[in-house]
Order: C-alpha cells, then sequence, then structure tokens
C-alpha cells in the first residue's frame, strides 16, 4: 500500500472475488483488508520496520496481549513461506492444476490411458482442454502451454520440487499459531485462516505430485507407450528407478488425498468454493460431490496400483 502515498495514483480497485468469479472471500475476510486499507490511509507509514510496526499493532488488536506475539510469527511465515514458493516453485499452481486439471480428484496414473470411459467420467469432462487426449495424458498441459516451475527438480529419480516440502513444513507451523489463539473475539476467523493454509498446502503436495509424476512419464514415455513385457528374467535389486520413483509419489498423493478427506470431515466444504449443482461445474469450479469424488479418486488409484510393473521393471521383477 506504500504506492498509495504517489501523487500520481487517484483511484483504487479492490477485489475480494476468486478466479473468474466462481467465488468470493468471506465477509470477515473482507471487512479485515478495509479495515488495513483504511488504517493505513489514515496513517501511511514506509519501510520495512515501520510496516513491521504495523503488522504488530494490528497482532495486538486481534490477538490481544497474550496471542500478539504468535498471530505476529504466524502471518510473517505465511509471508515468508509464500516467497519460497515463489522462488522455488512459482509455477506449480494449485488453481491452475488443482482445478482446471482436476489434479484434486482425478487419479494419479502412470498410465492415464488405461483408464476406462466409465473411470474417467466423473472428472474428464472438467479438465480446461479442446483436446481430450491431450487432456488425459499431460498432467501439466496449461492452455496448450506446460506448466513448468520455476525451481530445478533435483538431480536424482524423484523430480519432486524440494521447496514445496519446506513451504508446506512452514504454513503448517503458521497454522497451529494461528488456532493457539483461542482467547480472543477474532478466534473463529483466525481458525478458519488456520484450516483454509492446511486445505491448500494440501492442495500444494498435490501439485507437486502430479507434476512431478508427469516429468517421470515424460522419461519413460517410450516405455510407456509400447505394449506390456514380461522383465527380463535377470535379478536387479533397483529395477527401473523412474517406476520406484513414480510409486513413492502415488503413495504419498494416496495419502494426502486420504488427509484432505479427513480435513473436510472434521471442516465442513464450507471453505472450499464450489459449484451449487452438477449442472454449474466446469473447468473453473468444482463439483458438489467433492468428497465423493475424493473416494473415488482413491478407489480408481488402488484399482491400478500395478499397472506400472507391466511396462517397467520391477525390483527383482
Amino acid at each position: 500500500m506504500e504506492r498509495l502515498q504517489d501523487a500520481r495514483i487517484k483511484t483504487v480497485f479492490m477485489g475480494f472475488r476468486a478466479m473468474y468469479d466462481r467465488g468470493y472471500e468471506t465477509p470477515d475476510t473482507t471487512a479485515h483488508m478495509i479495515e488495513m486499507t483504511d488504517a493505513y490511509l489514515k496513517n501511511p507509514v514506509k519501510g520495512l520496520r515501520q510496516r513491521q510496526n504495523v503488522l504488530y499493532q494490528m497482532c495486538l488488536q486481534w490477538g490481544g496481549d497474550q496471542h500478539a506475539d504468535g498471530l505476529y510469527e504466524a502471518f510473517f511465515g505465511i509471508h515468508e513461506a509464500l516467497r519460497l514458493k515463489g522462488a522455488g516453485a512459482g509455477r506449480l499452481e494449485t488453481y491452475s492444476g488443482g482445478v482446471t486439471q482436476r489434479w484434486i480428484t482425478r487419479p494419479l496414473m502412470i498410465k492415464p490411458d488405461l483408464l476406462s470411459p466409465e473411470e474417467e467420467a466423473y472428472f474428464m469432462p472438467y479438465i480446461f482442454n479442446i483436446h481430450e487426449e491431450e487432456a488425459r495424458q499431460d498432467y501439466i498441459d496449461l492452455a496448450g502451454s506446460r506448466m513448468v516451475p520455476g525451481g530445478m527438480p533435483p538431480t536424482r529419480s524423484d523430480p519432486r520440487l524440494p521447496a514445496v516440502g519446506t513451504v508446506v513444513s512452514l504454513l503448517r507451523l503458521a497454522a497451529q499459531r494461528l488456532e493457539a489463539c483461542t482467547e480472543t473475539p477474532q478466534a473463529k476467523w483466525l481458525r478458519n485462516i488456520a484450516r483454509s493454509i492446511r486445505v491448500w498446502t494440501n492442495l500444494l503436495r498435490t501439485a507437486n505430485h502430479f507434476y512431478s509424476a508427469q516429468i517421470i512419464r515424460d522419461h519413460r514415455m517410450e516405455a510407456l507407450s509400447g505394449p506390456a513385457v514380461i522383465p527380463s528374467k535377470d535379478p536387479t535389486w533397483t529395477g527401473d528407478e523412474h517406476l520406484l520413483a513414480f510409486n513413492e509419489i502415488r503413495r504419498d498423493e494416496l495419502d494426502n488425498t486420504v488427509e484432505l478427506i479427513s480435513m473436510l470431515e472434521e471442516y465442513g466444504l464450507d471453505l472450499i468454493i464450489r459449484a451449487d449443482s452438477v449442472e454449474d461445474a466446469d473447468p473453473f469450479q468444482l463439483e458438489p460431490a467433492l468428497k465423493d469424488h475424493l473416494n473415488r479418486k482413491i478407489e480408481i488409484m488402488r484399482a491400478h496400483w500395478r499397472d506400472g510393473e507391466r511396462y517397467l521393471t520391477s525390483p527383482f521383477k
């Protein structure tokens, strides 16, 4: 908001909507954002130290003396986590991938083309892609280009972006600090922020899994595009390292999906924007039966758990 001190700026537009007007911020968050803007206009500051002083005063107002320090560290931690995410995984998008590619609900497969039409029916129509086969085969297709995060993947066979793990840890710590602010009039609002952060970190992990799985599929596309094979009778302790990495990523995604279902059962679905009806769901808005589709995702992944072994060699066959 320091830019508001520039005399050339005459008009400011404030928006409280989600992507493409599919949803809006909660009234309490909107009120706090307007409150912060109004406070700044009445007492403008400049520079990092003064900004931090303003932040701490807001934490005193929202958390009182008992929770101000924890609240300050939570908000500062969120800021630092998002800075790290931007530097280490900038284009790893939970919305463009999670919603428009339906990573949230679609099963993570080493060979998506092995799914039957019945298994695809609950997610394929919602994927934002005019080419059905591209929607099926390329998890990181983004409006005709490719989603390539800013951070370089590690050199080992597992291409997951290391920064994501650190970001998730920082955000979970911030959520704990927000949840600890129980004796304050803003406790409900802070708890909802914490819950939203926990859901978002879950979706960030899903994004990392689908991105990495596609990189593995790219590396082994020739073998995965060919016929199913019986591996050599020569024993191998390691098998195909890409298969092992995929299996590890897929297991993490299965556990991550179970965790999301548990959170939704505890928190409810109010913090996730969904369509009111099946007819209103589209590539930019999740379907109403989100929890049912998450369970369907787990069911299909388990049914296809050994697909990779038909094309890539497993350890000791």
